[in-house]
C-alpha cells in the first residue's frame, strides 16, 4: 500500500508538471511581415500634366466693365484677334477731349508764330506755345492708345485655356481675365520630390493617361527654388516628335531611372518596421518562425519607406506591424 501511495503521487506531480509546462508556453503571435528592398528601384515613376511651353494670362491695361466676351474655354484664336471689350464711352470723351485740346494747341503755335515773324511778340512766347502744343499732341496719341485699349487682342496663337472675365464685370488693370496657351511645343510638368533633385536624369519616358501612347522627353528647366508648401521642385520635360500634339491638361506618367545602386548598403522597410526603444534603432527579424531584434542604422524617413544601413540581405523578412509587443525568440506566425 505504501509503495501505491508513493507511485499516486509520483504520476499527479507529473501530470501538474505537463499542465504547468502547457499553460507557461509563449503564445504565437500573428504578425504582418514585410520583406527587406533595395533602397532605390531602377525606375520612378512622376505623375505630371501636359502644358504649353509658353503660358500668358490677359488682362486689360484699363479699368472698365467688360462690354463683350468673344471667347471660351478651348477656343482656338489667332494672333490679334479681338477676345474681349470694355464699354468704350470713357476712353472715347478722353480722346476727344484730347483731340479739342492738341487742335487748339496747334492753332495757338501756329498764330504765335506769324506774331513772331512779325516781330509782335518774344520768342519765349513762342517756345511755350510750341511746347504746349507738343504736350497736346502726346496727351491725344496717348488717349488714341488708351481707346484701343478697350479692345483685348491675342499675342499669338493659340488655345483659350480659361476665361474668368464676364459681360457686366468691372476690371482693374492688369486683373486677369483669361489664359492663354500659346500654339507650339507641349511640355510635361512635374514636381520633383527633394530626394530625387540630385540624380534627376536629362531623359525620360512619358506615358498618356487612358492611351498606350508613348513619347520620348527631355529635361528644359528646374525651378531654382522648393514650392515652400510640398517642398517639390517644378520640372519641365519637353516632348518630341507626335507628343507635340498631345492635349493641353491631359495626366501623363513620367517614368525616369534612377542611377546604379546595386553597390548600395541602403535598403528600405515599411515605416512600421522600426523600432527605436532609446537603445538605437532595430528591425524584428523573422527566423525559424521567432522574431529576433536586429540593430540597423535609420538613414531617413519619407511618405511610406523607411530607408536603413544594415547587412541584412534583400527579402529577409521582418515585422512589419504589432513591434512593441514581441520579445525577443518569440514564436511568430505572418499573417496570410
Amino acid at each position: 500500500m505504501r509503495i501505491l501511495f508513493i507511485m499516486s503521487v509520483i504520476f499527479l506531480a507529473a501530470c501538474s508538471g505537463e499542465e504547468k509546462a502547457k499553460t507557461t508556453a509563449a503564445p504565437i503571435t500573428v504578425v504582418l511581415a514585410a520583406r527587406i528592398e533595395p533602397a532605390v528601384a531602377s525606375t520612378y515613376q512622376l505623375t505630371g500634366v501636359v502644358r504649353a511651353r509658353q503660358e500668358a494670362s490677359l488682362a486689360f491695361r484699363l479699368p472698365g466693365e467688360i462690354r463683350q466676351r468673344l471667347i471660351k474655354a478651348g477656343d482656338h484664336v489667332n494672333a490679334g484677334q479681338v477676345l474681349m471689350t470694355l464699354d468704350p464711352r470713357d476712353a472715347e470723351q478722353q480722346l476727344a477731349a484730347a483731340r479739342t485740346q492738341s487742335a487748339t494747341a496747334q492753332a495757338n503755335r501756329q498764330r504765335l508764330a506769324d506774331l513772331r515773324n512779325k516781330n509782335f511778340i518774344s520768342q519765349q512766347a513762342l517756345d511755350n506755345a510750341v511746347s504746349n502744343a507738343t504736350t497736346a499732341q502726346a496727351a491725344m496719341t496717348q488717349a488714341s492708345n488708351a481707346a484701343s485699349y478697350t479692345r483685348m487682342t491675342a499675342p499669338a496663337a493659340g488655345i483659350v485655356m480659361e476665361v474668368t472675365g464676364e459681360v457686366g464685370q468691372v476690371v482693374a488693370p492688369g486683373q486677369a481675365v483669361a489664359t492663354l496657351a500659346y500654339a507650339g511645343q507641349r511640355e510635361v510638368e512635374v514636381f520633383i520630390p527633394e530626394i530625387r533633385l540630385a540624380t534627376l536624369t536629362k531623359q525620360a519616358q512619358a506615358h498618356l493617361f487612358g492611351s498606350a501612347t508613348t513619347a520620348h522627353t527631355t529635361l528644359r528647366e528646374v525651378a531654382g527654388a522648393a514650392d515652400p508648401a510640398t517642398r517639390t521642385w517644378r520640372a519641365r520635360y519637353l516632348l518630341l516628335g507626335e507628343a507635340a500634339n498631345w492635349p493641353l491638361g491631359a495626366t501623363v506618367s513620367l517614368i525616369l531611372n534612377t542611377p546604379d545602386t546595386r553597390q548600395s548598403p541602403l535598403k528600405r522597410v515599411p515605416v512600421g518596421a522600426v523600432l527605436d526603444k532609446g537603445q538605437g534603432t532595430m528591425v524584428w527579424v523573422i527566423r525559424e518562425g521567432k522574431a529576433h531584434p536586429t540593430p540597423v542604422k535609420l538613414m531617413y524617413v519619407d511618405n511610406e519607406y523607411a530607408v536603413i544601413d544594415t547587412d541584412l540581405a534583400e527579402g529577409t523578412p521582418v515585422v512589419a506591424l504589432g513591434l512593441h509587443t514581441l520579445k525577443p525568440g518569440q514564436t511568430v506566425k505572418i499573417r496570410p
